[in-house]
């Protein structure tokens, strides 16, 4: 008796067309998330305003308990460690 087994792909060329597409597409984002060919063309020099910055309060909260722990030398390599910010 013989077997014969059929697998069936992950992700078909559909899918994998839509993961190529994100992946340029993310490969086109500065570091705080806007699209370079928009925001980086020669066009948009002095097209962006700021009125005021907007806060993070989770962020505010991690960065003042990475001081306080940090100010205390309680951890020889703080790059190693590991923060979460959790809503009350």
């Amino acid at each position: 008796m013989r077997t014969t087994t059929t697998r069936e792909v992950e992700w078909d060329e559909q899918q994998q067309a839509w993961m190529l597409a994100l992946a340029l597409y993310r490969n086109r984002l500065c570091a705080r998330g806007h699209y370079l060919p928009n925001t980086g063309a020669a066009e948009a020099e002095d097209r962006y305003w700021v009125e005021h910055p907007d806060r993070c309060h989770a962020c505010t909260a991690l960065l003042a308990a990475q001081a306080a722990y940090l100010d205390g030398s309680h951890a020889p390599h703080p790059g190693a460690l590991i923060w979460h910010a959790e809503r009350r």
